[in-house]
């Protein structure tokens, strides 16, 4: 298991191993921070994507701005795609890059968008509000590609009998869930947003439940334990709760992220070296990075 720049990717791509890649484009939280002070650890907001020898089709959680950086690549192709989209919710950071994600306007594309109801709004009454000419100067009518809009439910999905994916509410404000990913004998949870302290103890279990044994855990971490008593009930965990938990749940690789707008790349360094007590109780344990890549190998 491995952080890999793409050069490395390309070089081991035909190794004839089974494989599964997590990109990380987006690991910021609450607004997109484009400055020179976060350089390193990356300012675009929430998307995360999985790549695997086990299939082809694109799979992507959350379009917040990190999306956009995916769409751009993507639009460099000449073949048409298809793909699944999660998103977790859809506050502003996890939903602002949708209207700039090139593949949607590209004839031949065929995606799902998959998105819990949020105030009895469906996927795409609220991907109509975002697209509102108050806010955006073309409507959902200008997507080229083909999209169908998922109101999920909760009910665990299989696709291609390559994936499956399952979700859990998160303690968070509006309908928020986490996803797990299960690829062949290999899991991946996915919880951007989710203030564990704040739980009730049935919810706690069952988050427990839900993370246990994970091969990667990719978690809210936004607070810290001296900042999170002054934003108590905003959504977010302390990234110490977060990676005692993780130990205790026998999580494997550990990824913690949506960083807070303020916590620019000296202060984020700082903390990846305050894991080092930790690092024992993982294969890999860091502040996740935008742009890289994960590589497990099976």
């Amino acid at each position: 298991m491995a952080i890999l720049k793409n050069e490395a990717l390309i070089s081991m791509k035909n190794k004839g191993k089974n494989w599964i890649d997590l990109i990380f484009w987006g690991v910021r939280g609450s607004i997109a921070t484009p400055r020179k002070e976060n350089i390193v650890f990356g300012g675009n907001t929430s998307c995360f994507q999985v790549k695997s020898s086990f299939f082809n089709d694109l799979l992507i959680f959350d379009c917040g701005s990190g999306i956009v950086s995916l769409g751009n690549e993507l639009s460099n192709e000449e073949i048409t795609r298809k793909g699944r989209i999660f998103v977790t919710h859809t506050h502003w950071d996890h939903i602002q890059g949708i209207p700039f994600f090139k593949p949607f306007y590209k004839p031949g594309n065929s995606f799902s968008l998959h998105m819990f109801p949020q105030m009895e709004k469906s996927c795409r009454d609220i991907v109509k509000m975002v697209m509102a000419p108050v806010f955006f100067p073309v409507n959902v009518d200008a997507f080229q590609a083909e999209i169908d809009y998922i109101t999920e439910t909760g009910i665990p999905s299989e696709f291609n009998d390559a994936y499956q994916i399952e979700s859990l509410h998160s303690a968070h404000p509006g309908n928020t869930v986490m996803y797990k990913v299960r690829i062949g004998d290999k899991s991946i949870v996915y919880c951007p947003d989710n203030e564990y302290e704040i739980a009730s103890e049935e919810q706690k279990q069952l988050m427990r439940n839900f993370m246990r044994g994970a091969d990667v855990l990719i978690h809210d971490s936004q607070e810290t334990r001296e900042s999170y008593p002054s934003k108590k009930g905003w959504g977010h965990s302390a990234w110490e709760t977060v990676i005692e938990l993780a130990a205790e749940l026998d999580v494997k690789n550990l990824f913690l992220t949506h960083h807070s707008p303020d916590s620019h790349d000296e202060i984020l360094t700082a903390r990846n070296n305050a894991l080092e007590p930790y690092r024992k109780h993982f294969n890999h344990v860091q502040f996740a990075i935008e742009a890289e890549t994960f590589r497990m190998e099976f």
